[in-house]
């Protein structure tokens, strides 16, 4: 199973932190990897023209954000970059794509 899901927070989506499951705003399934492209590249759509600032790293991994989204954190005694992830996985992992020799 495929899953696009999209999570807020401090942490750019390519890290995987122990917690980055409790950023999770929205998770959509599919049972095809097509059908689950289709409504990453969607939803991408849609937030590059919401978000000023874009970076993937990896495929299907990528982190939208406004400069001016900011928000304290208490861990650290500062203010920090908010970020809206994208992420397309599988049964919740991240999908390696093997290039063609």
């Amino acid at each position: 199973m495929f899953q696009v899901i999209t999570m807020f927070g401090f942490d750019e989506p390519w890290w995987f932190f122990d917690d980055w499951k409790s950023h999770i705003q929205k998770t959509v399934d599919f049972d095809s990897m097509d059908e689950a492209v289709a409504f990453f590249e969607e939803q991408s759509n849609a937030f590059t023209t919401e978000f000023s600032h874009q970076k993937s790293k990896r495929q299907f991994l990528t982190a939208f954000w406004n400069e001016e989204q900011m928000d304290y954190c208490s861990d650290c005694g500062d203010d920090l970059q908010l970020y809206q992830g994208l992420l397309l996985v599988k049964d919740g992992k991240e999908i390696t794509v093997k290039k063609e020799s």
